[in-house]
């Protein structure tokens, strides 16, 4: 799991070289995907290749600085940082959530399927979510955000 941070340290490095436009297109494909390297880990793979596998779901999870920086510009300034800080303590809730979740799991299957059956959760839920977020599909006529 430690290799998920320098992976996201190299993401957020390549994603801010990215051009506007290349960078607010990214988002939803970046979140979709952040869970595929993952579910690798149900063929038990090596300590490397693991270490590898996590290391590019975390350049990945770059889609979470997109996110946090469409939120703050669709956000009026008067409630941009307690809305800032609700995402944040939800988020963090989710996470815990998450992770007592794939504890549970992990109990009935193996950890590493308890992995990739929680990175392909992750991914139907981020296609989900990207779904109903899209002009004309239940997020109003501009999206989820605006």
């Amino acid at each position: 799991m430690a290799a998920d941070l320098p992976g996201a340290v190299l993401g957020g490095l390549l994603i801010a070289r990215l051009p506007p436009t290349a960078r607010n297109r990214s988002m939803v494909p970046l979140a979709i995907a952040t869970g595929f390297p993952l579910l690798a880990t149900a063929m038990a793979p090596g300590v490397a290749a693991t270490v590898f596998l996590w290391a590019g779901s975390g350049a990945l999870s770059s889609y979470m600085i997109l996110a946090q920086v469409a939120l703050s510009r669709a956000v009026p300034d008067d409630i941009r940082a307690r809305t800032i800080g609700v995402a944040a303590a939800g988020l963090q809730t989710a996470q815990g959530l998450g992770v007592l979740l794939a504890g549970a799991v992990a109990q009935v299957v193996s950890p590493a399927a308890s992995i990739a059956l929680c990175a392909a959760a992750g991914s139907v839920c981020a296609i989900l979510i990207s779904s109903l977020c899209r002009p004309g599909h239940g997020g109003g006529t501009t999206g989820c955000t605006g």
